[in-house]
This record gives structure tokens, sequence and C-alpha cells, in this order.
């Protein structure tokens, strides 16, 4: 396990408009690559809705990169929803909105992040894990649901197995002890493994995360509070990429934070 220091480059979490939080952080251990900072879009969904957006719901059925999701929906911040299928539409496992299904198909994977709760006893936005909650019966109960890899487990477990020599961009969707959803993004690579290490030696208290994309389709935006970032995947050692690119690649699901 990583124990060297994190450090963070800001003085804490930036507030940039209700809800929505961003912070900067260097990985206790350096990416052969890039400048190994670890973005972080903190949610809370009591106060900032999160929507899941799909190309299949749009009438030209065209995928979009991060920062065209977001002007076109009014969004203060986009990242990966999810891993997708060879026709560049579809997810490779469940998503489905109130309005629109993309995927139908629930896989092995044992994360969900779901959205918009039927009841109002229930959160807004979290993660659901197979292994301490009920999905069976709670996924019917939310509006919304997505379901990715799991890389952290409830128990505070790394279930991502070390794999040397393949490391590359990250983006992912975790959950804090508060209940806040936290947006992550490294462009510099790392082993999905070392990633969930870093992320858990962080000052958020991570409690559960899940693998949205990696590689080249690994982006985050984010415009809010005067602040912009646009930031794309650069990297996948594993592939060979390693000169850094810097083109955004159009996604077809993703996780938006709608603005305040």
């Amino acid at each position: 396990m990583i124990i060297l220091g994190t450090v963070l480059l800001a003085a804490a979490m930036q507030t940039l408009v209700p809800g929505v939080e961003y912070g900067e952080y260097e990985a206790p251990v350096k990416s052969k690559y890039g400048d190994s900072l670890i973005r972080v879009v903190r949610v809370d969904p009591a106060t900032a809705r999160l929507a899941l957006f799909s190309a299949s719901a749009e009438p030209d059925k065209k995928p979009k990169s991060a920062k065209d999701w977001a002007k076109a929906k009014g969004l203060s911040a986009v990242i990966n929803a999810s891993m997708y299928q060879k026709d560049y539409l579809k997810s490779v496992s469940l998503l489905r909105t109130k309005a629109h299904t993309n995927n139908d198909h629930a896989g092995r994977d044992k994360t969900y992040l779901v959205l918009d709760g039927a009841s109002g006893k229930l959160p807004r936005a979290r993660i659901l894990d197979k292994d301490c909650d009920d999905v069976k019966k709670l996924l019917p109960r939310f509006d919304a649901a997505v379901q990715d890899i799991r890389m952290l487990s409830c128990t505070g477990k790394t279930v991502w197995t070390q794999q040397p020599g393949k490391s590359w961009s990250i983006a992912a969707i975790g959950e804090d002890g508060e209940g806040r959803i936290l947006l992550a993004h490294s462009r510099s690579p790392f082993t999905v493994h070392d990633f969930v290490e870093h992320m858990k030696a962080l000052p958020l208290n991570v409690k559960r995360l899940m693998y949205a994309d990696g590689g080249i389709p690994a982006e985050l935006y984010l415009s809010a509070g005067g602040k912009e970032i646009d930031v794309v995947g650069g990297y996948n050692e594993a592939n060979g990429d390693t000169q850094g690119v810097n083109v955004a690649t159009p996604l077809p699901n993703v996780l938006g934070v709608l603005a305040p």
C-alpha cells in the first residue's frame, strides 16, 4: 500500500458554486509521464443535481467531447459515465435514465451509480456495492443508474489486481464518507491498482470508487465559478501511447453536474 504523504496543491477544496468544489493533488508516487496530478470535482448531490446523458437519446445520435456535452446541456462538470461498446453508443453494462434506456443488461460488475431516488427518504445520488447493498431491491427505486467496474470496495479494499506495465489515464467516480460524489481524473498514467491507492491516500475520505473509463477517452471538464478545466486522457502505456495525446474523444455516455 502507498503510504507516502500526498501533496495538496491548493489550501483546500475550493468551492466554485453551491454544491460543487474542486481540488488538485499530486499523486504520492509520481507517474513516468505528465504532471502526476489527480483532479477531483466534489459534488454535494443535495445541492447540485447529477444526471446521465447518452448520445443514443439524442436526435443526431452523435457522441460529444466532455466540453461539448457541457455546452449542449448547460453542465458545470462532465466526466465519462462508463466504457462503451464498438458501436460507440452503447454502454458495456446497464445504463438507464427515467426517459431513456441505453443498455438494459446488468453484467457481473459490482458497483452502480444511482441517481434521483423515487422516495424522499433515498439519497439523490450514491454508489451501490453488491457486497454491502441489496442492489436488486434498491435499483428499481432510482430513476437513473449506470453499472461500472468496482475499484474500491465498500469494505475499503482495493480490488483491482496490480498490472505492471499497464498504466493509463483514468476517469473514475467515487463516493466519500458524507455521501458526496467525486469525479476524479488522472491524465498521467497509473496502473488502476496504484490509482486506487492514491485516491485512498488523499484527504477526501473516499469510501467507494468505480472505473468510468481509461486511456485516451478518459475526460474531465469543469466550468464553474470562473474556473475552467478541460483535461483529456493523454496516455495508455499498455498500447504504447506515451507521447501525450491532447485531443478530446467524442463520448457517447457521460455523467454531468447541472449548473445551479
